[in-house]
């Protein structure tokens, strides 16, 4: 793991983290773009290059990530390429990473470890989103936190849905609750296009998932309040 000290140290490795497409297969990104458009307003879960990517063609682009070595890198990339469209919010884990893995914990848990950075979709201040792209931490917590968020005509990527780390009967069971499948690609790293079940988006944003609450609270994120203006990261 790399360790940073100032802001500037991180700045300066930001041109070697990011190439010119998302960590994903060209499939994969091709299916993607099918589907956005300049019109939409979109959320993704997990930054990095994607965002890059992905917010050039929508009209606005909201970005939470968990770790402050992608986030800060990234703001200033932004910056230097005036992707002004663009809101990032750093959002830290309420627990420690230590132990399991996120995806190899129970949802109770998951959701514990991640409970600010699922729930800051209802702090964005946008009543629907057209798109999202879960691609980060908590993802099937992500799924179901988001749906009150979403139109019968929203769409939502789950990258690595197929070929998961996470528990697949239970990961699946989950996703499948309150969304159907339109779209997909099985092969390479895997991508699910969904779309929200009629009955899913209109339950309440407060649910129980395995005994845990998903309600929105919790401290307030770090993310780039103004251009070039950078707050030194979060220790």
């Amino acid at each position: 793991m790399l360790v940073f000290g100032p802001t500037s140290d991180l700045l300066m490795v930001a041109p070697q983290m990011f190439g010119s497409k998302p960590f994903m297969s060209d499939p994969e990104i091709d299916l993607i773009l099918g589907w956005i458009g300049k019109e939409h307003t979109m959320l993704e879960w997990g930054s990095g290059v994607s965002t890059i990517f992905f917010s050039q063609r929508v009209r606005r682009y909201f970005s939470i990530e968990h770790d402050p070595q992608w986030h800060w890198p990234l703001a200033d990339k932004l910056f230097r390429l005036k992707l002004d469209n663009v809101r990032l919010f750093l959002v830290p884990p309420n627990q420690t990473l230590d132990g399991l893995p996120n995806y190899a914990r129970p949802s109770a848990e998951r959701y514990a470890q991640f409970r600010d950075y699922v729930d800051q979709v209802a702090k964005l201040g946008v009543a629907r989103f057209d798109r999202v792209l879960i691609d980060g931490r908590s993802r099937p917590e992500c799924a179901k936190k988001v749906l009150p968020y979403l139109s019968t005509t929203s769409i939502v990527f789950i990258h690595d849905y197929f070929n998961t780390q996470y528990e697949r009967a239970e990961y699946h069971r989950l996703v499948a609750e309150d969304y159907e499948t339109v779209d997909e690609i099985r092969e390479g790293q895997s991508l699910a296009v969904l779309r929200p079940k009629t009955e899913g988006m209109v339950r309440k944003s407060t649910r129980l998932y395995g005994g845990a609450e998903l309600g929105c609270f919790g401290q307030s994120p770090g993310w780039l309040p103004q251009a070039g203006l950078l707050p030194a990261p979060r220790r």
